[in-house]
């Protein structure tokens, strides 16, 4: 049974959001796609759903739990007690794109704070 993975990020610039995700190469789907919101395409089954802010707290609201109660208790699930900033991932990004990153091939790069449970 095939899953899908949908991440909502809140954005200042709808647009600018949709150009950088554009830049890496995803790809936009006009079906979830209006002047609130984007689907960008990341994967088979991953989407990144970019959400201008005024919107996000709206949807939020609608949960019945304001933004900042949701991003408090999604930081308690993270070991590092704080989401990362854009740049952080920005950093991430530039050294993946560099020549200092040459010899990395076919890795996933976990930017998140140890959420993620991994070992050995």
């Amino acid at each position: 049974m095939a899953k899908q993975i949908f991440v909502n990020l809140p954005v200042k610039d709808l647009r600018r959001a949709v150009a950088f995700f554009s830049s890496l190469g995803f790809t936009c789907d006009p079906r979830f796609t209006n002047e609130n919101a984007s689907c960008m395409i990341v994967g088979d089954n991953i989407f990144v759903m970019l959400l201008v802010e005024s919107f996000f707290k709206t949807s939020a609201k609608r949960a019945g739990s304001s933004a900042d109660t949701i991003a408090a208790q999604w930081k308690t699930t993270v070991p590092a007690r704080r989401f990362g900033t854009a740049s952080e991932f920005g950093q991430t990004c530039a050294f993946l794109c560099s020549v200092h990153a040459g010899y990395i091939t076919g890795q996933n790069i976990l930017t998140d704070g140890g959420l993620y449970p991994s070992a050995f």
